[in-house]
């Protein structure tokens, strides 16, 4: 924003009138004062500032130095995966890092089709059917911008075999990997249905004792 000062010896300066010429587009004029918000990809520009008291006019060049020196915000999120089990409520919100601005636009070009965006951030309740689906979300300053993406995959709580129902396979694909070495369910917390964070054989008797007889479902009492 630019305001022009103006002294006249010969008026009280109510008889003044201001002009300005040749200003950037971006500006908009309203009396004695001319602002607008510069981009950082504009180029350095000029505008005049002409003021006349009807017989006589003083002219000023007005350089404008358009600042370039803004660091772009870093998303310093690190997550490659994200692993949301069936029923479970979803959110997600950038982590920014920014040294010299605190406003940023937020904006998410792909993200879980069960999903909707709010207030800046991602929100949803994950769906019975398995799904594994980006997410991408970029955050913008006043110069830069960056971009991040991670992979959200729905998974079903006892499920360890992936191949969507709980039942017995599953106890056996429990088995094989604790005491066979076989591969780990994916994601590992599938096999966590007693939710004490470890994958070991009191979750084999939760889902042996689910499946045969008549027990909790997994993850009843997970958060």
């Amino acid at each position: 924003e630019y305001v022009d000062t103006v002294t006249d010896p010969n008026c009280d300066g109510s008889e003044l009138i201001d002009t300005f010429e040749n200003y950037p587009s971006w500006c908009t004029v309203s009396a004695d004062t001319i602002r607008g918000t510069a981009e950082c990809d504009y180029a350095d520009t000029s505008f005049t500032v002409i003021v006349s008291d009807g017989e006589l006019a003083d002219t000023l060049e007005v350089s404008l130095i358009i600042d370039k020196s803004n660091v772009a915000p870093e998303i310093t999120d690190t997550t490659t995966k994200v692993s949301v089990r069936t029923a479970q409520a979803f959110s997600y919100y950038p982590a920014i890092a920014d040294l010299d601005d605190s406003v940023h636009t937020i904006s998410y070009p792909s993200y879980p089709h069960w999903c909707a965006v709010q207030n800046d951030s991602v929100i949803g309740t994950a769906p019975d059917t398995l799904f594994v689906e980006l997410l991408t979300v970029v955050v913008r300053d006043y110069c830069g911008a960056d971009t991040f993406s991670f992979i959200v995959e729905i998974y079903n709580c006892g499920d360890a075999d992936g191949d969507g129902l709980v039942n017995i396979a599953d106890v056996v694909y429990l088995i094989a990997y604790i005491f066979g070495g076989g591969p780990p369910p994916d994601p590992l917390l599938a096999g966590d249905v007693d939710c004490n964070a470890l994958v070991n054989i009191a979750d084999v008797v939760y889902l042996i004792n689910y499946i045969f007889g008549g027990g909790p479902e997994p993850c009843a009492d997970c958060p």
